[in-house]
């Protein structure tokens, strides 16, 4: 597929990620949450075809030759520390950093330009046979690549790098970039910003499980984790030589985490896509609190609002983590921790935190494959707690300890080796 305006790439992989999150989702909603969600996604089209949504935030020098590019994430101010303690590793900042900032402005002139190139791509689409829901998704996305596009090449001369890095090359802003910058004879890597694993056939109906994130992977480089990560990547077909294990990006710059003494545990819940073990852990530290004579306190995930499990919990023993609490500040409350899927499992096994893995002992079980300390009953866990030997390392999860140094080694030998 060729779209006017836009460089010759792989769009089948720019669109799938939006195309097969949307297909998942299709397969559980009712006939009128179906047709909602087509009203609110012409809508969508509609808006972004008649405003300009995004502009962009240059942070540059002449001589820097690597380029930090992040499209926003749900606000999330977590992935961008993320995003930014990554692009510190690298020795005197040298490196441009590239923001896409939310706006809303009209033009005429852009509203004529988009309106005939929505027409183009809407018959280049048709051709492709693409189905009418899929064409209003995917036209929404040119939109925004188009936009995006426009301003880059007018503010940025992308030819004086020798790297691009990307938060997520399987998003479709960060995988068309990619590939732009690919097309140009520049070196291209995405980074890890959570738990991702190999696509579970057994597994219908769940995004976590999709394994999207691999099957969208076009830059040259991705940057994990650990090696529980790169085993996942190399099941998923990955090239070996293009996985990198550099440490936990989210454990860069934070301070050294102290857990507390007192008889109180955590439970960091799951998010939308496996919140049935929720209530299960919930029940579990119920009865392990009143038996053992504990207090707990309740972590949602972001994507919650922090109250849906509220009439679930004892509240002589437990009460719920206020959503403004860091993650530091939480886990100086607690002496260990219940976890099912939630990606602070590496983060707290890092730290040499005692952690309990709750598992559902289904394929949606993210770290099923792990040897770690897991319960599936309070009888398991409370047997767990007495016994379980808790000087244990974990070396497939917790990744390298010299985390800065690896990604600051790895960005400037890239450099070296292109210059």
């Amino acid at each position: 597929m060729h779209f006017k305006g836009l460089y010759f790439c792989d769009f089948t992989k720019v669109f799938d990620w939006k195309l097969s999150i949307e297909e998942i989702e299709n397969k559980t909603r009712s006939k009128w949450e179906r047709f909602y969600k087509l009203l609110r996604s012409l809508s969508g089209l509609i808006l972004h075809l008649i405003y300009k949504y995004h502009t962009i935030e240059i942070h540059s020098r002449q001589d820097n030759k690597i380029l930090f590019l992040y499209n926003p994430v749900r606000d999330r101010k977590d992935i961008m520390k993320l995003f930014l303690d990554v692009a510190d590793t690298i020795e005197n900042k040298q490196y441009d950093f590239i923001k896409w900032n939310i706006i809303k402005a009209f033009s005429l002139k852009r509203f004529y330009k988009m309106s005939l190139l929505c027409f183009t791509w809407g018959i280049v689409l048709l051709k492709q046979k693409y189905l009418f829901k899929q064409t209003i998704l995917t036209l929404r996305i040119l939109l925004e690549i188009k936009d995006k596009q426009d301003e880059l090449e007018h503010l940025v001369n992308i030819n004086k790098y020798q790297l691009l890095v990307v938060l997520y090359d399987a998003y479709p802003i960060d995988n068309y970039f990619s590939q732009l910058f690919k097309l140009n004879g520049i070196k291209t890597a995405t980074l890890q910003h959570g738990v991702m694993l190999a696509p579970r056939k057994e597994i219908e109906n769940n995004i976590d499980f999709a394994g999207l994130e691999f099957k969208n992977f076009i830059s040259d480089y991705f940057l994990v984790w650990n090696q529980f990560t790169k085993n996942e990547a190399i099941k998923a077909g990955l090239d070996e030589n293009k996985i990198k294990v550099l440490g936990i990006a989210k454990c860069l710059n934070s301070q050294s985490m102290e857990f507390g003494s007192k008889k109180v545990f955590g439970i960091i819940l799951d998010g939308e896509y496996e919140k049935e073990n929720n209530s299960i852990m919930i029940d579990i530290a119920n009865i392990f609190a009143e038996k053992m004579n504990y207090g707990f306190i309740v972590r949602y995930h972001p994507n919650f609002k922090g109250n849906e499990y509220a009439n679930r919990i004892n509240n002589n023993h437990g009460k719920t983590c206020e959503k403004a609490t860091s993650l530091i500040e939480f886990f100086n409350e607690i002496s260990f921790c219940i976890i099912s899927n939630s990606t602070v499992l590496f983060e707290i096994l890092y730290w040499g935190g005692e952690v309990y893995h709750y598992s559902s002992l289904t394929p949606n079980d993210k770290f099923k494959d792990l040897n770690i300390p897991s319960f599936h009953t309070a009888d398991e866990l409370l047997n767990l707690f007495k016994t379980r030997n808790k000087k244990a390392t974990f070396p497939e999860i917790c990744g390298p300890k010299n985390i800065k140094e690896r990604y600051r080694r790895f960005f400037k030998e890239i450099v070296c080796k292109v210059v």
